[in-house]
Order: C-alpha cells, then sequence, then structure tokens
C-alpha cells in the first residue's frame, strides 16, 4: 500500500532489513530444490501433474508424511533440508528425504529426476536450487559475501546441466544459468568497502522500483514521490524480494547460482560452498578474485568448463575443498558426501566437463533420452560415488 507523504527513512528501513533478512535467528546451513517428478506414456515422457487445484491437493495429501517436500504444479517438488547446525547434518537430511520421497513416488510409477531444465519441455523453467550457509563473523561478513559472489560464476560453469530443450539441444551448457543471467537486477551488487547490510540497502534503493508508478530508483520514490505518491514498509519488503542476484540474504547467505545436479551429486554444491566460505584462507583468496565481467558470466552458460578461465578456476576450487576435506574429516562432508564430491571432480571438473556435457554426448549417441536412459545414467553416477555396486 503507497501513502500520500513520505514515511520512510534510512534508519526505518535497515532496522527492517536486520530484523528480517539479515537476521541471525535459524541461521544455519541447508539445501533446497527443485525436481520433476515425471512418467513415461505412449513413449513420451511428460509431467505427472499439471496446475489443476483438486489434482495438487490430491498429491499433497497422498505424500503429507514428508513434511519437507512442497508439492508444486507442472510436477515440481521443492525438497528443503531446513536450517542446521552443520553442512552434514543439512546434507543428510536432504538425502534422506529425496530417497524417500524417491521410494514413494515409484510405488506409484512416478519418476523423481534432478536436472537444472526440463529436457523434455519446450519451454522449461528453470528449476530453482540454493545452498544457505550463515552470515560469518562481523570481522570477516564482508569478506565472505565477497568470495561467495566470485564464485558464482564458476558455480554456474562448474554445474551446468540443464543444456536440452524438446530433446534437443538448447546451444548452451546451462539453460538456467542463461535465464538467471536475464533475471538479475542491474546494476549488480558491489560491496566495495561496505558492510553487507549497509552495502545491500544502499543497492536495494539504488535499483528500479517495479511497484513505482513509473521505473525509478526505490529511494527517489521514497524521498520525493511520484504524483504524490510514496512507498510503504510492505512497498520495501516487496522491493527487496523481487530482487535477484547469485548472492542474497536469507538469515544467512543464500547462493542461487548454480543447476540441480545429478541425483548422485546434489549434495557437491553444499560441500564446495560450505567448505570454502567457512576456511579463513579460502575466503581470503577467493575474495580477492577480480569480479567476473559480464562475458564469463555468458561463457559459463554458453559452454560450462569449456572457457579455460572457468576451467582454471573450477580445478582451483576442487583442489581448495579437496584439502581441507582431508585436513578435517567429517566436519563439512561425511564420508558418503565425500564420495559424491571426489567422483564429481574426477568426472568431471578435473577434466573440463560438466553434466550438461555428459547428456548432451548422450543424447548425440542415443538421439533420445528416455527414463531408461536417465536411470542408467544415474545408475552410472551411483557406482562412482560407492552408492551402488557395478
Amino acid at each position: 500500500m503507497t501513502t500520500s507523504y513520505p514515511s520512510l527513512d534510512r534508519s526505518d528501513l535497515r532496522a527492517a532489513l536486520e530484523a528480517g533478512l539479515f537476521s541471525r535467528r535459524d541461521e544455519g546451513y541447508g539445501l533446497e530444490g527443485e525436481l520433476l517428478v515425471v512418467r513415461e506414456r505412449d513413449g513420451r515422457v511428460e509431467r505427472a501433474w499439471g496446475a489443476d487445484p483438486a489434482q495438487l491437493e490430491q498429491v499433497r495429501l497422498s505424500l503429507g508424511a514428508l513434511e519437507h517436500v512442497r508439492v508444486l504444479e507442472q510436477g515440481r517438488v521443492r525438497l528443503d533440508s531446513g536450517a542446521h547446525s552443520t553442512a552434514v547434518a543439512a546434507g543428510e537430511a536432504f538425502h534422506a528425504d529425496c530417497t524417500a520421497l524417491a521410494g514413494r513416488l515409484a510405488d506409484w510409477d512416478l519418476a523423481l529426476v534432478s536436472c537444472g531444465a526440463d529436457p523434455w519441455s519446450a519451454d522449461p523453467t528453470p528449476l530453482e536450487w540454493c545452498v544457505r550457509v550463515p552470515f560469518g563473523s562481523p570481522a570477516t561478513a564482508s569478506l565472505r559475501w565477497r568470495a561467495a559472489a566470485n564464485l558464482c560464476v564458476v558455480s554456474e560453469a562448474l554445474f551446468a546441466f540443464s543444456p536440452l530443450r524438446a530433446l534437443a539441444s538448447s546451444g548452451v551448457r546451462s539453460y538456467g544459468a542463461q535465464q538467471r543471467q536475464q533475471r538479475r537486477t542491474h546494476p549488480e551488487l558491489e560491496l566495495g568497502s561496505r558492510t553487507p547490510l549497509e552495502g545491500f540497502l544502499d543497492w536495494a534503493l539504488e535499483t528500479s522500483a517495479g511497484a513505482a508508478p513509473r521505473s525509478i530508483a526505490f529511494g527517489i520514490w521514497a524521498r520525493h514521490g511520484v504524483r504524490g505518491v510514496f512507498p510503504d514498509a510492505a512497498d520495501f519488503q516487496r522491493h527487496v524480494a523481487a530482487l535477484s542476484a547469485g548472492v542474497l540474504p536469507s538469515r544467512g547467505l543464500a547462493l542461487r547460482c548454480f543447476d540441480g545436479p545429478p541425483s548422485a551429486f546434489q549434495r557437491v554444491p553444499l560441500i564446495v560452498f560450505a567448505t570454502l566460505l567457512d576456511d579463513p584462507s579460502c575466503v581470503q583468496e577467493l575474495s580477492a578474485w577480480e569480479s567476473a565481467p559480464r562475458a564469463l558470466w555468458q561463457a559459463a552458460a554458453q559452454g560450462g568448463l569449456s572457457d579455460p578461465l572457468l576451467a582454471s578456476r573450477a580445478r582451483r576450487v576442487f583442489a581448495l575443498v579437496a584439502d581441507r576435506l582431508l585436513a578435517r574429516p567429517g566436519v563439512y562432508a561425511s564420508p558418503a558426501m565425500a564420495a559424491e564430491f571426489v567422483a564429481f571432480g574426477q568426472r568431471y571438473t578435473l577434466s573440463a566437463r560438466t553434466p550438461a556435457d555428459e547428456w548432451l554426448s548422450h543424447h548425440a549417441r542415443r538421439g533420445a533420452l528416455t527414463l531408461d536412459d536417465v536411470g542408467a545414467l544415474e545408475q552410472r553416477w551411483s557406482v562412482l560415488t560407492g552408492r551402488r555396486a557395478a
């Protein structure tokens, strides 16, 4: 609701952020992801349900015992580990829920598919995934944020896994990364010497307010109004909720800069971000990286790790994480999680390949991507991680 007089000053907005997005209440580690639920009918793969409210309610009732699973429209489900005191606990919780859900769906002859976007759809919507880590101490929070932001472009390339559209190449390794780049709020947030809260508040005030009578910066609207109309606190909350970036505050750092990984490697992004952002020397190194130019973001979506700089940085990320996992076993990854990380690195990162490359090469050989094909690939990946015998 707008007002006819100015009602917001910087202290009000700062207090709102401190009580909301920058609150440390429930701060912890978490993994959240959207997955597809599909079935095969007459030789075609299709979503298990659509948008009919009655049908959605029936699915929700059928899955009622799985409390961390949210049923969405168009055959999508969202799993959320919740906030945990360690990355290991978050990863184990997510894996347990995913395993339980896949088993329940299999009883109904439905398949749970983990990827960046629906390869069978002509108009795929990227599936949203998010890793959450704590803000860190006030003394290191700014460096931690900058390190996370610098990791984003590498993450988009490293986990590229949305190369197909209507069972044909979309022309990019990560359609999801391409769409996320198009949705990013401009100008992009640069902390500089500011604290995360002050930098984020400045950014929110400098960016265009979609709810304004015309497209102007929110701060200008709040100070001067437009045709006698000013924003109120609810307008600010809506404005902040609409901002898009790879790193955003959400009672911790929320990182939305990667495609949904294959089922065998779902916890690898959590391992990477939690390990690197909790280690002071890693934070120092990563925060000193130069900000990625737009061309590098485009290269991440277009070719994954085929870009030499992205491949080099991805190998450095893998080496840093591997070193910390060896030095502190069990802190950032359980044995099973560590096996997933090692298998992912050996199969993809060290060879400058991504899961998208594997889907593309498989599709090129077979000319198709059936649920049997997906199942065979997932079986192969599970063998690599030690979950299943060959």
